[in-house]
């Protein structure tokens, strides 16, 4: 147990007066160039044509696959399957305890669910345990994971000390662009699952919406396969999934860079043959957190949110989702230099009351834990 206290939830403060012109350069630097730079929010955007997701592309230095399940049966909850080839140079993300041999030739996975028992966090040689087809249809990390298929069917299969997951996965048509440009790529797509997840001998079937995602990027470790002594500094992310019926799901971001300067800060309603929406202006925060610090593999620690608050606005200043929640189950280490797990929520959608779970991705990298709240108010 740490002897250090969990920093406090402080509110939004508002950058000393002398500093206001060098703030708004920043502010507008982080909100607008940089999510320009990297394509955020291309709504327009079709599905790649051939609709295939690569692992490897010419001058790519990264690439990412994950599969969100955000409710489960008990004892189960949630599962997270997040898998990431090479490194992106951000401070959020990059593992470089974990390089084996050089970054580009690095892939880590994390896996589990809030009952598997296993090692979530696990590191392979890309050379020499990974099998990663040029289009994606055989995806192999050593005898842990195997993905096969071609959109829109796919399947899934994980084993572990203890655990197995066979899933069956049915893209339903809906995407999200999360970003779409030269330099980086990440889109999500709706899907349906059937399947099991077998933990010690006992089988629990499972059915219902999951999330899919693929991004793949170019990095500065193209020209360079060794760790980076700098970074891109964006030290905070959180990424939540809920399922709030069986066609609908709700998806919330929030990234922030060193400071508190806001980079994205989005939402994307998904329904099956109906589309996916964008809302702006999510406003995510730490109400309390946990008592003791999780620690990583590297030693380093982390407090995790042990209640937080997401208020996601709609059309004409009115509030969309307005969700309180609580992390009430075990995390797991591995997504880039955070966690995941999964959460009670209630609040409310467009003014009427809802409950459920959820599923969170939380990384806190700055070097103070207060800084994430430090946004400029201009």
């Amino acid at each position: 147990m740490s002897e250090r206290t969990p920093p406090p939830a402080t509110a939004p403060v508002r950058e000393h007066p002398g500093r206001f012109r060098a703030s708004r350069f920043k502010a507008n630097l982080w909100r607008k160039a940089i999510p320009h730079l990297f394509g955020a929010h291309r709504d327009d955007k079709p599905l790649p044509r051939p609709a295939i997701f690569p692992p490897r592309g010419r001058g790519w230095g990264i690439s990412h696959y994950n599969v969100v399940i955000p409710e489960l049966p008990a004892p189960h909850l949630f599962l997270g399957c997040t898998t990431m080839q090479g490194a992106s140079g951000f401070q959020c993300h990059d593992n470089d305890f974990a390089v084996r041999d050089s970054p580009r030739k690095t892939a880590t996975l994390a896996l589990g669910t809030a009952a598997s028992t296993h090692e979530s966090f696990t590191t392979y040689s890309i050379p020499l345990e990974c099998e990663l087809a040029p289009d994606g249809s055989v995806l192999r990390w050593g005898a842990d994971l195997l993905i096969t298929g071609l959109y829109p069917e796919f399947r899934l299969h994980s084993r572990r000390p203890g655990f197995a997951l066979d899933l069956d996965i049915v893209a339903t048509g809906e995407h999200s662009n999360y970003a779409r440009s030269y330099l980086y790529t990440h889109l999500g797509m709706l899907a349906r699952y059937t399947g099991m997840i077998t933990q010690d001998g006992e089988i629990t079937p499972i059915a219902g919406l999951c999330s899919l995602e693929y991004a793949t990027g170019r990095t500065p470790h193209v020209l360079r396969d060794r760790p980076l002594p700098l970074k891109l500094p964006i030290d905070f992310f959180t990424w939540h999934v809920i399922n709030l019926d069986a066609d609908t799901q709700l998806q919330f971001v929030q990234m922030s860079a060193q400071g508190g300067y806001e980079v994205v800060s989005s939402a994307w309603l998904r329904e099956a043959g109906k589309g996916s929406t964008r809302y702006g202006g999510v406003d995510f925060k730490v109400l309390t957190y946990q008592a003791d610090p999780q620690v990583a593999p590297d030693g380093r620690e982390t407090y995790l949110p042990e209640t937080f608050q997401a208020l996601i606005p709609g059309a004409h200043g009115r509030q969309l989702f307005e969700l309180t929640a609580t992390l009430d189950t075990q995390v797991h280490y591995g997504l880039g230099r955070g966690y995941l797990g999964g959460y009670h929520y209630q609040g409310t959608r467009s003014g009427k009351p809802i409950a459920g779970r959820g599923y969170i991705e939380f990384i806190e990298a700055s070097a103070t834990q207060s800084e994430r709240y430090r946004y400029v108010g201009l």
